[in-house]
């Protein structure tokens, strides 16, 4: 089985329908997301695939981060914010 590690991935994209079509295919991988900053959980393989995808949605003005977290970090949340839950799946 692949191994997954996390990614803070965020955006700005100016384009409207880019922004959508960005978003939708995050969501695809996000395990927790505010606005347009997304922490995905992803294979070598699913990394590759969706930074391209990402990519060609990406003009001239328009910003894209993405960061390889540590599988060390230890998430710190504020306010009301809650760990993420998710229960063990399997990739069928």
């Amino acid at each position: 089985m692949p191994e997954r590690t996390h990614y803070l991935i965020c955006y700005d994209i100016s384009n409207t329908d880019q922004r959508h079509r960005a978003s939708q295919k995050l969501l695809a991988y996000a395990i927790g997301r505010q606005k347009s900053a997304y922490l995905c959980w992803l294979t070598a393989a699913e990394n590759l695939n969706l930074q391209n995808e990402i990519q060609a949605l990406i003009e001239n003005g328009d910003a894209l981060l993405w960061i390889h977290l540590n599988q060390r970090y230890v998430p710190q949340y504020l306010g009301t914010a809650q760990p993420w839950q998710y229960q063990d799946f399997m990739v069928m």
